[in-house]
């Protein structure tokens, strides 16, 4: 952190090394980030695979969905080749957590259905990573799965609409969750608060004081774009 402020690479350096690859993560640390984000998806045997995209049309030319192919099949598949003619495959979950190793923290966008959250959280555990790992997760249910299965890991909840964001912010304010808005709805006024049974103050955008870590029990409110943002 460098005065407060936590530098983020959002699937990795992407401007240095194809998105989401071990060589996009490696080059974010060499560059000193704190937290390396990334997308997280499940094939077909569980296996848990470092992808934005559902299909591997855009980054490997290929049909296939990624919840269609078994871990085996999807770690041989080339999502990028290097100016040296070294190709990049799809990473797993556990080759990033040995990656980054405690160099920095890692935030997760789960895209996965509902059924892999045991399996999630075995490999933050296997990695010794509970307490740099940050989940972020897309609906209330998946919210409340989490906040019960593994109340030590922190999340963040993506809302898409004013009431998905509200309700979100009713369940996280019961364990210290973040929320913000990942685009789409309506913005709040700028230093607008709103106060719910059971959370104390919850301040939305525009205030300056939103969606950062822990707020004593109060969810923390704040939105990342009007439509923009990593809203898939």
């Amino acid at each position: 952190m460098r005065g407060g402020l936590v530098i983020v690479a959002h699937r990795g350096a992407s401007a240095l090394a194809p998105e989401n690859t071990l060589a996009a993560f490696q080059a974010a640390l060499d560059l000193g980030v704190d937290v390396i984000g990334t997308d997280v998806r499940a094939g077909r045997d569980g296996a848990l695979m470092l992808s934005h995209d559902a299909s591997l049309a855009r980054r490997a030319g290929r049909p296939e969905e990624i919840a269609d192919l078994d871990g085996a099949t999807l770690g041989r598949v080339v999502v990028g080749t290097a100016a040296t003619g070294r190709e990049h495959y799809l990473p797993t979950l556990d080759e990033l957590f040995r990656l980054v190793a405690g160099r920095a923290g890692v935030l997760l966008d789960l895209k996965v259905p509902p059924g892999h959250e045991a399996g999630m959280l075995a490999a933050i555990r296997a990695a010794g990573a509970e307490g740099a790992t940050i989940v972020g997760v897309r609906s209330v249910a998946a919210l409340a799965v989490w906040r019960a299965l593994a109340p030590g890991v922190r999340t963040l909840a993506l809302g898409r609409t004013p009431g998905e964001v509200w309700a979100m912010a009713g369940t996280g304010g019961r364990h210290g969750a973040a929320v913000v808005a990942v685009g789409g709805g309506r913005r709040a006024r700028p230093g607008a608060r709103t106060r719910q049974a059971g959370m104390g103050d919850v301040r939305r955008s525009g205030d300056g004081r939103g969606g950062g870590g822990d707020g004593g029990g109060a969810s923390r409110v704040s939105a990342a774009g009007g439509g923009g943002g990593d809203a898939q």
